[in-house]
């Protein structure tokens, strides 16, 4: 089993619920190593707080973490996401990418507005 230190995580996003889940993981034990904003400022203070390396490029981001954590507007999401996979030509982070919605999933509300 993979010892929680070893266990690479890049964050994507630097908001509320980044924030809350990166210190987190943390503070169980794993191993933040990149935190990526579109703003210096936000991505800058997050990982000042986390001891972490941080970008505001996604061509920047570490392709050798185990996990890639998307937190952003669920507006952008897929949109980052896309991003992520045209930056990603040689397949390493296929796999290793959750990300998170701040509501319902896409389908449920599609469902529960009858769209």
């Amino acid at each position: 089993m993979m010892n929680k230190k070893d266990f690479s995580i890049v964050c994507i996003g630097a908001g509320n619920v980044a924030t809350h889940l990166a210190q987190a993981l943390q503070q169980k034990g794993f191993h933040l190593s990149q935190i990526y904003s579109r703003t210096q400022e936000s991505a800058q203070a997050l990982a000042q707080t986390l001891g972490c390396a941080w970008t505001t490029c996604l061509e920047q981001i570490d392709e050798h973490a185990d996990l890639y954590i998307v937190s952003v507007k669920d507006a952008v999401l897929e949109t980052v996401i896309s991003q992520l996979a045209h930056c990603n030509a040689n397949g390493s982070m296929e796999g290793k990418i959750q990300k998170l919605r701040s509501g319902l999933p896409h389908a449920d509300f599609q469902q529960t507005t009858g769209s």
